[in-house]
């Protein structure tokens, strides 16, 4: 496993529709990936729905990528999903390589970010 951040590849572009959320190590460390990810989103519904695949994103890095969502208002009037692990060939351009610059910039607060055009 690579030790400093600055040697992970850094992903050049993601042309599928993704939603990246990125959540914090301390949380996936209490709750797990996926749970640390798929609960209690301020989001707008009907974007999500268009978003192919989520990236699972710890530190700037892709820890895990997930498709087929099915998005629901949570108690909290927030959306939460189930989804499953994406398919091999769309987790290797993903997984354990650093999303592109623009989606971590420095001040970004919007933990969840479309890579598309909603």
């Amino acid at each position: 496993m690579l030790k400093n951040i600055e040697e992970y590849e850094i992903i050049s572009e993601i042309p599928e529709k993704c939603l990246i959320i990125k959540v914090r190590q301390e949380v996936v460390d209490e709750k797990g990936l996926y749970d640390a990810v798929r609960i209690a989103w301020r989001l707008n519904g009907e974007n999500s729905q268009k978003a192919d695949f989520i990236l699972a994103v710890v530190d700037s890095i892709v820890k895990e990528v997930y498709k087929n969502i099915k998005w629901e208002k949570a108690e909290s009037g927030r959306y939460q999903f189930t989804a499953w692990t994406a398919n091999d060939d769309i987790r290797e351009k993903y997984i354990y390589k650093r999303i592109p610059k623009k989606y971590r910039e420095k001040g970004m607060e919007n933990p969840c970010l479309y890579t598309f055009n909603q």
